[in-house]
């Protein structure tokens, strides 16, 4: 089985980014030892990043061979003095946990062989939920609006926080993300008055999906039953129209064969005369109203019952129902 091109963008094992001495010391194992490196629980040999540690960080737990952490300290989003907690606000309590910190390509050294002390990365690192009471949730992540600018990093006030900033956010970020109710989900807004700073919630507070993190022509969802109802009411019309155009129908033929047939008493014999040549053409109305438009206008009809229970209603089929049968939103 070929991988997509974005599942297979490096080797399986990748050992770049390690000590020199540690990695000529793996170099010099047998094949078959570093074969079964990392093999059914073993330790693994791989760049180990060094985290540049904060006084007021606790590490809960790190990975013996990896860069996985779990760390409860204050608002961070890379370097010691960013975030709230690295401009000295109180109350701003985070929980950090993170795998695959240094993403892609983690190093213990440089060129030098230097050891690099590494900072978290909301943007590198490999998944991670952050949890804090006060953060820039919008900007530290760049979402919509606040995607990252160029000087940003040297210049943190090229950022407006937004009306989401400075309050507490849970963030997940991975390449993908699951969520799994075995039996429900609800996404659930506006519970209460005030917010984790004390200030008033925003008075209407919705649900947005964003995808490719464009917010700029973010519109409202659909409401189903009020769709439904729009549509049939809509259809129900088209019908009233088709059915009013097949009743004229009626009485137009009726009329066309009484043109077609009817004749004229002769002024001078006082006889009937001959059947009007151009009247005799209604005839070919009638039979073609009956033969063809007749027929269409009452297919026009079937058609919008059938679109009325296919789509509108939950006698339809699942595959073309507008609504679902499961999932609702407000």
């Amino acid at each position: 089985m070929t991988l997509p091109s974005s599942n297979y963008k490096k080797k399986a094992r990748d050992y770049r980014g390690m000590k020199k001495e540690k990695k000529e010391k793996f170099d010099a194992r047998p094949d078959i030892i570093k074969g079964l490196d990392g093999f059914h629980g073993r330790k693994r040999t791989q760049a180990k990043i060094v985290r540049d540690e904060a006084d007021c960080e606790v590490v809960v737990g790190e990975g013996s061979d990896n860069n996985a952490f779990i760390i409860i300290g204050n608002d961070r989003v890379e370097k010691l003095h960013t975030g709230y907690g690295g401009q000295g606000n109180t109350q701003s309590d985070a929980i950090d946990i993170v795998a695959g910190m240094g993403g892609h390509s983690p190093r213990e050294v440089d060129k030098d062989e230097n050891t690099i002390y590494t900072n978290p990365n909301f943007f590198i690192d490999s998944a991670r939920i952050y949890i804090s009471q006060k953060t820039d949730v919008d900007k530290n992540f760049g979402i919509g609006k606040f995607g990252k600018k160029e000087g940003a990093d040297e210049d943190p006030d090229l950022f407006d926080p937004g009306e989401y900033g400075a309050k507490s956010a849970i963030v997940t970020k991975a390449d993908n993300i699951r969520i799994i109710g075995r039996e429900s989900i609800r996404i659930v807004t506006g519970t209460d008055a005030k917010n984790s700073q004390g200030g008033d919630c925003l008075g209407k507070s919705g649900v947005e999906i964003i995808a490719m993190n464009d917010t700029t022509n973010l519109q409202p969802m659909v409401l189903g039953d009020n769709l439904s109802r729009c549509l049939t009411k809509f259809i129900d019309h088209v019908v009233a129209v088709n059915e009013q155009f097949h009743a004229f129908m009626k009485y137009q033929m009726k009329f066309n064969q009484a043109v077609a047939v009817h004749g004229h008493t002769e002024q001078w014999w006082a006889k009937p005369g001959l059947p009007s040549q151009q009247a005799g053409d209604g005839f070919k109305t009638w039979l073609a109203d009956c033969t063809k438009t007749e027929l269409s206008v009452l297919k026009l009809i079937t058609m919008a019952e059938n679109i009325k229970t296919n789509y509108l209603t939950h006698a339809g089929s699942n595959e073309k129902n507008i609504l679902s049968r499961l999932n609702k939103v407000n």
